[in-house]
C-alpha cells in the first residue's frame, strides 16, 4: 500500500472511506465501510445504481414480485417495511399450512413439522410474496 499515507491523511481530514472490492485487502481493513463483491460484478453494481437513480425500473413490478421489504431505507437505515410504501397495509390472513405459535408454545418435532412462525416475527416481517407468511 504505497499510498497509504494519503488514506490516513484523508481520514484525518474527515473523509469517510468506502471500499468496494472483490477481496478483503489492506485498504479494506482501514475503511469505514466495505462491500465485497464477486469478481466481474462491479459493472452490474454501477448499472444498478444508474437504474435506481434515474428511475429506469417498473415500480409496480418491483413492489409486487421482488424482496423489496428486505431492502434497507437510506433515511433511517432500518429495513423497509410494506407499511412504509403501501398506505394502510396489514398482513394477509393465513390460508396455507403455516402455524402461528403463541408465546411459550413449542413447535412440533422436526419430523412432523410443516412451517411455523411466531406472532412477533410475523408482525415484524409482514406477509411474504405469494400470500405466504
Amino acid at each position: 500500500m504505497p499510498d497509504g499515507h494519503r488514506l490516513t491523511e484523508a481520514r484525518l481530514h474527515g473523509a469517510k472511506v468506502i471500499v468496494i472490492a472483490c477481496e478483503y485487502q489492506s485498504t479494506a481493513s482501514k475503511a469505514d465501510e466495505v462491500l465485497i463483491i464477486r469478481p466481474g460484478t462491479d459493472t452490474a453494481l454501477g448499472l444498478a445504481r444508474v437504474i435506481i437513480d434515474e428511475g429506469l425500473f417498473d415500480e409496480k413490478y418491483v413492489k409486487t414480485f421482488t424482496d423489496l421489504p428486505f431492502l434497507v431505507r437510506l433515511d433511517t437505515l432500518q429495513l423497509l417495511r410494506a407499511v412504509d410504501i403501501i398506505p394502510g397495509y396489514r398482513n394477509s390472513d393465513l390460508s396455507n399450512f403455516v402455524k402461528v405459535l403463541e408465546s411459550g408454545q413449542s413447535p412440533d418435532p422436526q419430523v412432523g413439522q410443516g412451517r411455523s412462525t411466531f406472532p412477533h416475527l410475523r408482525e415484524e416481517w409482514g406477509t411474504l410474496s405469494s400470500g405466504t407468511a
